[in-house]
């Protein structure tokens, strides 16, 4: 057994009510911590645990797997305290102590959790007090914690105080002996600070690029609220292509480059993305905060859900991409593109007649993964709130010509709800901004309160575009790595035709599957024999392709006035669009992924 060399009688005086000392091994990619606190019941147990998810991170996680070798003593005499665990991430002290010492191990290694638990690498440390223990009943006390590493390293704008646990889990700390860089900004009035975990090809050459690159998306986005919310804010950023990394915080963010970020348009321009996407968060999310994620209101162990995610993750997935264009990383061209594939992707799921974006918002933790069956149960609230976003943007154009905007709405409802502890609902941004704009009071009773209500192609209309639609023939499959069936859209041919997910498509009409041959069969809209094993069981499946009008492309018909207008509205004053020509919609990008059906 390895404890920290800390005795009771020398631990950290409590001047806040909890006390944290975290011991770093980077050796052992491992970190010992001790815990003091008083009791906040004395004469009855105490629980502990450690978080099942955190905010930004809607999913619950088994934590808890990785701490181990728990302890508690009472702290003046060192008397130990039994310690009973209770599920896979708490765990209970019995005993009669005023003040109680905690001590315990924990495994940081593993790099899908990077992001959400810190990493320690040899030459260097992400740490995150998702691997704490922390006394709920107490979890909005104020905190103070000492960080101990091997000698030789530099730590990066650690704080001994945290107003509370929240706080605390919300606050990387990055210390590193090597293999680390720090390039500092000037932005406004604020500092931007740029750590590199490692390096990748071209660094040197392109990196000083890419953090002007940044720094125009900060403006633009300071642009948009007037000013920035942190003394100072670190871009945290990964290399190794393991790190799917981007997770928001307060004052910070953790972003995966990948490995040809500094060589590959696609891969920056993705980079350039999530940034924007991580720092607009500063401001919505972390200070603006949805009913349910306010302070005080988060249960750490068993959820927080709201219905307001719509406007934190969707209003902010619109603004990566207004802000890359406007920064000039994003044309207009592929801007709209985006607009018009996510939309057709939204009401291509059967679930968009029936999914209101509050009750998707409310389902967080279980709604924007992939998974068989999720096409007709669920949509992603960052897809439809982005374009309820771009919706509400062209309508309080429409109603207050050069007066509305959702810049100026989003800013007055940060300036009305940020400073509040509880946070905003739906209803109260809804009323928010129909009292400040009434013109637009139906939008919401569409868009936000029933199902099935976007109007992305009438707005799409009113900015200048022809929406032009396509007679294609569909089965309603969702294939995955070739004839691999991941999902199919309940009511179409395929489900008709008994074909389910995890079914191994095997032949197309006798002959051997292939991507391009199932392509062509659907294409012709006639009858088709398909071969599929499921298990270890053959059979055919046969079916015929249902015709569907399908939005293709966006061709200009706008005047000089519109173009004007976009030309304001995107920060590009150069556009240029001719009468006729065809914007074709070649671009969906989402980090969620792209998975629509043949």
């Amino acid at each position: 057994m390895h404890t920290p060399q800390v005795s009771p009688q020398v631990a950290i005086p409590i001047s806040a009510p909890l006390a944290y000392r975290i011991v770093v091994d980077p050796s052992r990619r491992q970190f010992e911590g001790e815990l003091q606190f008083d009791h906040p019941a004395p004469g009855s147990p105490v629980d502990l645990a450690v978080p099942t998810w955190v905010p930004g991170a809607y999913g619950f996680m088994r934590y808890g797997r990785d701490v181990f070798d728990v302890q508690a003593v009472e702290t003046q005499t060192g008397t130990p305290l039994r310690v009973e665990r209770r599920g896979f991430g708490g765990y209970r002290v019995e005993g009669t102590a005023r003040s109680i010492t905690v001590r315990w191990r924990a495994s940081s290694c593993d790099t899908a959790w990077g992001e959400l638990a810190g990493f320690i690498e040899g030459a260097w440390a992400v740490l995150l007090a998702t691997r704490y223990l922390f006394v709920p009943a107490c979890a909005d006390a104020p905190c103070r914690i000492a960080y101990e590493f091997p000698a030789g390293y530099q730590v990066h704008l650690p704080r001994a105080e945290y107003p509370s646990f929240r706080a605390l889990l919300d606050a990387p700390v990055v210390a590193w002996k090597s293999d680390v860089t720090r390039i500092t900004r000037r932005s406004k009035d604020k500092d931007l600070h740029f750590v590199f975990l490692g390096s990748a090809l071209g660094f040197e050459a392109e990196a000083p690029r890419f953090v002007d690159d940044v720094c125009a998306l900060a403006e633009r986005c300071h642009d948009v609220f007037g000013s920035y919310p942190f003394d100072a804010y670190t871009f945290i950023f990964g290399f190794d292509p393991r790190f799917h990394w981007g997770l928001e915080h307060a004052d910070a963010t953790m972003i995966g480059l990948g490995q040809d970020v500094f060589i590959d348009e696609e891969a920056r321009y993705a980079a350039l993305r999530v940034s924007a996407h991580e720092l607009v968060h500063a401001w919505n999310v972390c200070r603006l905060r949805p009913s349910g994620l306010g302070e005080g209101e988060l249960d750490l162990v068993a959820g927080s859900f709201t219905d307001g995610l719509w406007v934190a993750e969707g209003f902010t997935r619109y603004y990566e991409f207004l802000l890359l264009a406007r920064a000039g990383k994003l044309t207009a061209s592929r801007f709209f593109s985006n607009v018009a594939r996510y939309h057709r992707a939204l009401t291509d799921r059967p679930a968009y007649a029936h999914t209101v974006v509050r009750d998707s918002s409310r389902a967080t933790f279980i709604n924007h993964n992939a998974y068989p069956g999720a096409h007709d149960s669920t949509l992603d609230y960052y897809d439809q709130g982005m374009l309820i976003a771009f919706d509400l943007d062209v309508a309080l154009g429409q109603a207050a010509p050069g007066e509305r905007s959702l810049d100026t709405e989003f800013r007055a409802l940060y300036d009305a709800f940020a400073a509040r502890p509880a946070g905003f609902t739906s209803a109260e941004a809804i009323a928010f901004w129909t009292a400040r704009t009434p013109a637009i009071e139906g939008f919401f009773a569409r868009e936000v309160n029933a199902a099935a209500g976007l109007s992305t192609l009438e707005r799409l209309r009113a900015l200048g575009f022809e929406t032009r639609t396509t007679t294609t023939y569909r089965i309603g499959a969702i294939l995955k790595e070739g004839g691999n069936v991941f999902d199919v859209v309940d009511r179409g041919p395929a489900a008709e035709a008994g074909i389910a997910a995890g079914d191994e498509l095997l032949t197309v009409d006798g002959f051997a599957f292939s991507t391009k041959a199932l392509t062509w069969a659907i294409a012709r809209g006639t009858e088709m024999t398909l071969g599929l094993r499921r298990g270890h069981v053959q059979r055919e499946a046969v079916l015929r392709p249902r015709a569907q009008d399908r939005l293709t492309s966006l061709v200009w018909r706008g005047d000089t006035v519109a173009l004007a207008h976009l030309r304001s509205w995107l920060g590009q004053p150069e556009l240029t669009y001719a009468d006729g020509e065809a914007i074709p919609l070649a671009h969906y990008d989402n980090f969620h992924g792209t998975l629509e059906a043949i």
